[in-house]
C-alpha cells in the first residue's frame, strides 16, 4: 500500500519532497511503501511472521520504492483493508499469481534499469531482493 509519493521539483538541483500526486510515473523519485506478506488464499498480513522468531512477535516493514520497480496501480475496489492486513479480489490475486511466477524475469529487469548510467548510481542487488521478496 503507497503510502506516500516523493518528487524531485526546479531542476538538476531540486529538492525532493511529497507530492500529492503525479501525471506519471516517471515523475515519482521514490513512492513509501508498506510492505505486506502474503498469509493465505487471497490475504495480505502487515505483521511479517518470519521476523516473529528473532524478535518474538511480528513485524511491520514499509520500504522506499523507485519509480522504475512500480509494476502495478491497483483500482481501490480490488483491495479491502482488514485487520492487520489486505483482502484482494480474484483480479489481483490473479495478477498477483501473474507476476509471482514471472519473479525472475522482473528482478533481471529492475536490476538491469538500476545499473549505473550516465554516472547516476543505481540500486544494489540487496536493495532489489529486498523489495522483492
Amino acid at each position: 500500500i503507497v503510502t506516500s509519493l516523493y518528487s524531485k521539483g526546479g531542476g538538476k538541483s531540486g529538492a525532493h519532497s511529497w507530492v500529492s500526486s503525479v501525471d506519471r510515473i516517471g515523475a515519482v523519485s521514490y513512492i513509501s511503501t508498506q510492505i505486506y506478506q502474503w498469509s493465505g488464499r487471497r490475504r495480505f498480513s502487515t505483521v511479517h511472521a518470519d521476523y516473529g522468531a528473532v524478535l518474538g512477535r511480528g513485524l511491520r516493514r514499509f520500504a522506499h520504492i523507485p519509480s522504475h520497480s512500480f509494476l502495478v496501480l491497483l483500482n481501490d475496489s480490488t483491495v479491502t483493508l482488514v485487520q492487520d492486513g489486505a483482502q484482494v479480489s480474484d483480479i489481483a490475486w490473479k495478477m498477483y499469481q501473474d507476476l509471482k511466477d514471472e519473479c525472475e524475469a522482473i528482478f533481471t529487469a529492475v536490476k538491469t534499469l538500476s545499473k549505473k548510467q550516465k554516472g547516476q548510481g543505481g540500486a544494489g542487488d540487496e536493495e532489489i531482493n529486498e523489495n522483492f521478496e
